[in-house]
């Protein structure tokens, strides 16, 4: 899976090279920080026992500048959020976030990064941000092609701005630094004097390499502690889609003869410990304050298991429902069912009755999964089920909306329509049918349709349906066992509907 903002770093020329077979497969999934997390099997790879440091915030195309030329504002790196620009010089390029699981460390720029009309003094910048649980003297281990400047918290701490061009060798340049307690910030210019053409024989020329991490002694015995992260200093209010994702409908809650609960496995498949952070919004809150938030730091290959989430994890002891944020790594690391998916964040909400337990795996949705246009769910029941709206938003701040819903299908004469007024935050509203004044039709193929008619902050909204077995208020029991239904459109709208 390649993130939508790298998709729309690469040439198309790039593209159909891969395809061709002209750019190795393998080298392009390197340069996009694409490569699959090593795993605990065996023995540690490099990565992992030397704890090289390979998740940045890089731009994927060269700039075209020397290593003495500035023009991003080298000053001025501050260690901003991804899908910003990354400092602010007038050819500052925004930054996107990736993680290299080269066994050696080792990041790559290829030739056909550089500049579509030029092949020499090309520059790309590397910007991360690591955390250490106290102050300490450490070394810094570097390796790098050619030229390059490393910055740490601002600071100088190793260049080669001379000589010539020069192939990789791991670990060769070092330097004593300080580290603060805390996060703090890694910033490297690699520049290159030549890079290309594809068809050059030499192999320093076409694949450029940097690599970091930092030891402890002159031994180099690895700093085995630090704490990785993407976009710490961000939230779901900033532009940094590609690290966050949103799980709605977690709850403790008391239900039709049952009780809601939602647990929730996180795991992590990286070679350092990885901070994550997650904020829980309880229905009605839009006041950008979370009711409850959490940083979690979870060491290399452990799952970190929270049954009854709101309370075992947020410390919610209160009834409550709402949704959830997580940050600070990549998003399609959480997902499942999808291409590249790793599967590392599970959430699941069980419904307890007497009868058993019932539960259905929550979605994980991305910020591309919102919307600020109108959407419809196909197939809504009603009768033996009850069908429940729910809707909130990415951004939290402020988000207010109103809506109108229209409910049609083979089994409802006439289109049924209502407006929502002054929704804020997480809304949900239970049994659309009865609602909307069509509590005893009796059906499992009807359509809703629905439009946002006001969205002030422009933040993008996530829709969905729970359909449940049962519909107490209508005399039929059941399990209240949920599937989620997520958003479709229409081509058209339909002539009913004109």
């Amino acid at each position: 899976m390649i993130p939508p903002q790298r998709l729309a770093e690469i040439p198309a020329s790039v593209i159909e090279a891969v395809l061709r077979g002209d750019i190795p497969a393998e080298r392009f999934a390197a340069s996009l920080g694409l490569a699959q997390p090593v795993t605990a099997m065996g023995a540690p790879s490099e990565l992992q026992a030397k704890q090289f440091i390979t998740h940045w915030l890089d731009h994927y195309l060269c700039l075209g500048a020397g290593i003495d030329e500035d023009y991003v504002g080298e000053t001025s790196i501050n260690g901003r959020c991804s899908g910003r620009k990354m400092s602010d010089g007038p050819s500052a390029p925004f930054l996107n976030s990736s993680y290299t699981a080269d066994p050696s460390g080792a990041v790559l720029t290829g030739y056909w990064q550089a500049q579509l009309v030029r092949m020499s003094n090309l520059s790309r910048y590397f910007v991360t941000w690591v955390k250490s649980p106290t102050a300490r003297s450490a070394r810094v281990w570097f390796g790098a092609s050619d030229y390059f400047k490393l910055w740490i918290n601002g600071t100088l701490a190793l260049s080669r701005t001379s000589g010539g061009s020069k192939g990789f060798t791991v670990d060769e340049y070092k330097a004593n630094v300080t580290l603060a307690r805390g996060w703090n910030l890694i910033a490297v210019k690699h520049s290159f004097p030549q890079l290309g053409p594809a068809s050059d024989p030499n192999e320093d020329n076409k694949y450029k390499f940097f690599s970091l991490r930092f030891v402890s002694d002159d031994a180099g015995t690895p700093i085995i502690d630090l704490v990785a992260a993407f976009d710490y200093n961000c939230t779901e209010a900033d532009t940094s889609v590609g690290t966050q994702a949103w799980v709605p409908n977690v709850a403790h809650l008391p239900g039709y003869s049952s009780l809601w609960r939602s647990d929730i496995y996180l795991f992590n498949g990286t070679h350092m410990k990885w901070s994550h952070r997650l904020r829980f919004y309880k229905e009605g809150n839009n006041s950008g304050i979370p009711d409850a938030e959490k940083y979690l730091e979870i060491a290399p290959f452990q799952t970190l298991t929270f049954p009854d989430a709101l309370q075992t994890l947020f410390e919610i002891t209160a009834s409550a429902k709402g949704y959830v944020t997580i940050m600070q790594q990549l998003y399609f690391r959480w997902l499942s069912y999808a291409p590249s998916a790793h599967g590392w964040l599970q959430v699941r909400t069980f419904n307890l009755t007497d009868g058993g337990t019932f539960g259905t795996l929550n979605p994980i949705l991305l910020q591309f999964s919102g919307t600020s246009s109108p959407v419809t769910f196909f197939a809504l029941r009603n009768g033996a089920y009850r069908s429940n709206l729910t809707l909130f938003p990415a951004a939290n701040a402020g988000a207010t909306t109103n809506i109108r819903l229209t409910l049609f299908g083979p089994d409802i004469a006439v289109p049924l329509v209502k407006e929502y007024l002054g929704i804020n935050g997480f809304w949900q509203l239970n049994n659309v049918f009865d609602s909307l004044g069509a509590g005893s039709v009796n059906t499992d193929s009807a359509t809703l349709y629905l439009e946002l008619l006001e969205n002030p902050t422009g933040t993008l909204w996530f829709p969905y349906v729970t359909i449940m077995d049962g519909n107490p208020k209508y005399g039929v029991t059941g399990t209240s066992d949920p599937v989620f239904l997520t958003p479709g459109y229409l081509s058209l709208l339909p002539p009913i509907l004109n």
